[in-house]
């Protein structure tokens, strides 16, 4: 990845980013995760990029959408055959025991701490496939109702009120 193409590379230029689009196109999605060596965190890099965004775009029109930690968490559903299925999952004990198990996914957490770490362990410990395929079989199958993201709700959220349903 070239220097600056990542998330504390957007975080910092999101403005210079997003500057050429302005008058091609009428809305966007800057997305980015929280985790990154130096972050400031989630509250605080919303806070920065969306001030970023308001130089040089109407602010109704663009979400910000900070995934914290990181994108893989949209991917855990406590024990969603879906999620079982999409990473090729075999094992007799429901994936969410196995994680749980090895620390990766606290009990009563509806979500592992760190995603993508309960991803490779499922990968090194059971051999299950993470190839980009795996998130897109498994939300291919999931609802959008059951995620419960405070990111995805605001990815949600701004699509809804650009593209509201017609009233019938």
């Amino acid at each position: 990845m070239a220097a600056g193409q990542n998330d504390p590379g957007l975080y910092a230029r999101t403005d210079e980013l997003l500057r050429p689009h302005c008058t091609t196109h009428r809305r966007a999605v800057v997305m980015l995760d929280a985790d990154w060596e130096g972050s400031p965190g989630a509250a605080r890099i919303h806070e920065d990029v969306s001030e970023r965004v308001a130089r040089v775009w109407e602010p109704v029109d663009v979400a910000v959408v900070v995934l914290d930690p990181e994108i893989e968490a949209w991917f855990w559903q406590p024990d969603s055959p879906h999620v079982a299925a999409a990473m090729n999952y075999q094992g007799k004990r429901p994936y969410r025991e196995i994680l749980t198990d090895a620390g990766h996914w606290p009990p009563g957490s509806r979500k592992p701490l760190r995603p993508k770490e309960a991803l490779q362990f499922m990968r090194r410990t059971h051999r299950t496939d993470l190839s980009p395929a795996v998130l897109q079989r498994a939300a291919s199958h999931a609802s959008v109702r059951d995620c419960v993201d405070p990111a995805f709700r605001t990815l949600c959220d701004a699509l809804r009120g650009w593209f509201p349903l017609e009233q019938r």
